[in-house]
Order: C-alpha cells, then sequence, then structure tokens
C-alpha cells in the first residue's frame, strides 16, 4: 500500500531494552513512527506484510469482507496493542486493519521482529498476548450473535467497552467515542437501525450517555439491566 499520503517520521528512536543488544546494528528504518488519518488503512488483507505494529494514540480496526463486500469487524485495537504480521512463514495481512482515529503507531520492520522471534521470549510473548486478545474479543463475538438477542448482544458489548477502553471513575466508564452506530451494527451483527433503538432507550433510562465525543457508561446500572433482562426471559 502506498503511505505516501500520511505523516510518517522516520527520525531515530532509542531501541527499547527488550530489543537492545551489542551484536545488533539496526537500520534506520527498522523502527520509525507512522501516522494515520481517520478512516485511512494501514493495510489490506492479503497483500505482502512483513512487519508488525504498536499503537501509540488512537484506536485501529480489524475487519473482514465476504465475497459480496459485507464488512465485519473481529477486533478493536486501543494503544498499547499490536497489530500486523507476526509469522514469518506467511507474509501476507490475514485481515484489513483501518484507523478509527488519528493514530500514531511505532512500526516495526521485519530485520528487528526476525530478531526479536529468535532472542527475546519476552517479545514472542507479547505477540502471542496480542494474537490472544483477538480470538478472545473474536470468540466473545461469535458466542454473544449465537447466544443472545440484539438487546443482549448490545448491553454485553457496552460492558466489554466499559472493561477495555473505559476509564473507571466511581462505576462509570468514560471511553471516547470512536465507534458509530455502523461500527455497532457490524461488530453485532444487526442493522444501525437496531443499534440506534436500542442506545437511545439506554440513552433515555439514563445507563449511558452519549454525544459525538464521549461514550459514558454507568456499569452498576448496566449490570442490573442485564440481570433484568436475563430474568424477564427466565420466567
Amino acid at each position: 500500500m502506498d503511505f505516501s499520503h500520511y505523516t510518517s517520521a522516520k527520525e531515530d528512536m532509542p531501541l527499547p531494552a527488550l530489543w537492545s543488544d551489542t551484536t545488533y546494528e539496526p537500520q534506520e528504518v527498522d523502527i520509525y513512527r507512522l501516522t494515520a488519518k481517520k478512516h485511512e488503512f494501514l493495510y489490506l488483507a492479503l497483500e505482502p506484510l512483513t512487519k508488525a505494529y504498536e499503537i501509540v494514540k488512537g484506536y485501529v480496526k480489524l475487519s473482514q469482507y465476504s465475497e459480496a463486500g459485507r464488512e465485519t469487524i473481529v477486533s478493536l485495537l486501543k494503544p498499547g496493542d499490536m497489530l500486523g504480521n507476526f509469522d514469518p512463514t506467511h507474509p501476507y495481512a490475514y485481515e484489513h486493519a483501518q484507523a478509527m482515529s488519528k493514530v500514531e503507531l511505532k512500526v516495526f520492520e521485519s530485520p528487528i521482529l526476525k530478531r526479536a522471534i529468535r532472542h527475546n521470549p519476552a517479545f514472542v510473548l507479547q505477540m502471542l498476548s496480542a494474537q490472544q486478545k483477538r480470538n478472545y474479543q473474536l470468540q466473545r463475538q461469535i458466542a454473544s450473535i449465537a447466544f443472545r438477542d440484539v438487546a443482549e448482544r448490545i448491553q454485553e458489548f457496552l460492558l466489554f467497552l466499559a472493561r477495555e477502553f473505559g476509564k473507571m471513575q466511581d462505576r462509570t466508564a468514560f471511553i471516547d467515542n470512536f465507534l458509530t452506530h455502523r461500527d455497532i451494527s457490524l461488530i453485532n451483527q444487526t442493522s444501525r437501525q437496531s443499534v440506534s433503538t436500542i442506545l437511545s432507550r439506554m440513552k433515555s433510562k439514563g445507563t449511558i450517555y452519549y454525544d459525538r465525543h464521549q461514550l459514558i457508561i454507568h456499569v452498576d446500572k448496566l449490570k442490573r439491566a442485564v440481570q433484568a433482562d436475563k430474568d424477564y426471559y427466565a420466567l
């Protein structure tokens, strides 16, 4: 993919202690910073990819597209998360990666990746942790779609957002509102109109609040709402 439209700062960056080694002289482009605008693609599925990224600022989604062009969001990533290709035997991307806000990333080129995989078990664990997190999100998503109705799926997804992306204060989660109603519908396999209706109803009840910039989730109220729904359907 052509990154000429991105702002890329390839200035020298200090190596983390994890990769420091007196016998290794990294090339100046082995690690550099990259910024991308909202909605920009970092890479596309099946295109050559031999690098990894660590998110410094912003949010990224990983998506798959069907033959008919229907998008399914399979993972949401935040600062500190890693993405890209960690498999040196398969130099291609498995999914589409798209910025959901302005993002800043640290880019690790192939030479340092291969060296880290060979000589740094901690880095391998970091990559495995990144993959495990994606698998967890996907398993949660599949189970929710298979066994929950639309309202329950949205409720449980909001609890997931509060736990993974929220800044907690007095049992209330404050989250940057980087998701559109369409994004939530694609994650939970329902219509955008259904999402808008459910969120509007929850907002009117004081369970959540949202505007263009922030999503606020009152966790205890939301958990009580989830339990009330379960009790109702158990009758």
